[in-house]
């Protein structure tokens, strides 16, 4: 378990250094720490980490391996009207700047980009996700 919440921490503080070195004004919101949603921005990028399963590596050597599999998923809500430019580029960016990258002992695969909807309760939203696994 402390492999995960130190993973986790490395993970969030590398999102966090390149979000913003990238994106400076945009406000950025992890997992369950303080929010305002009764009063958000005009747009925000929510993140979340989470681990998956964990599956048997290597039984065959002297120390035997687990490799753990996630994703952080990351929710872009802009208010209708303001357009989706700003989205789809923090999203490609994120996208292209993680995928396939390894850092902090965790190696990023390919990322997934859902399909868009129709606004809801005037807020447009997208969501991007970024698998990864790493080994223990």
């Amino acid at each position: 378990m402390a492999d995960a919440l130190a993973r986790r921490d490395a993970l969030v503080a590398v999102l966090l250094a390149d979000l913003r070195g990238q994106f400076p004004t945009l406000e950025l919101v992890f997992d369950n720490q303080p929010f305002d949603w009764n009063n958000p921005p005009e747009s925000f990028l929510h993140l979340e980490v989470e681990d998956g399963e964990d599956t048997q590596a290597s039984l065959a050597l002297v120390n035997p391996r687990t490799r753990v599999h996630g994703a952080v998923h990351a929710t872009f809500y802009c208010r209708e009207g303001l357009g989706t430019r700003s989205c789809l580029a923090t999203l490609g960016w994120l996208a292209d700047h993680f995928r396939y990258r390894f850092l902090a002992g965790t190696q990023f695969q390919n990322t997934r980009l859902a399909p868009s909807g129709p606004p809801v309760e005037g807020w447009y939203r997208r969501d991007l996700t970024l698998s990864y696994y790493a080994d223990t």
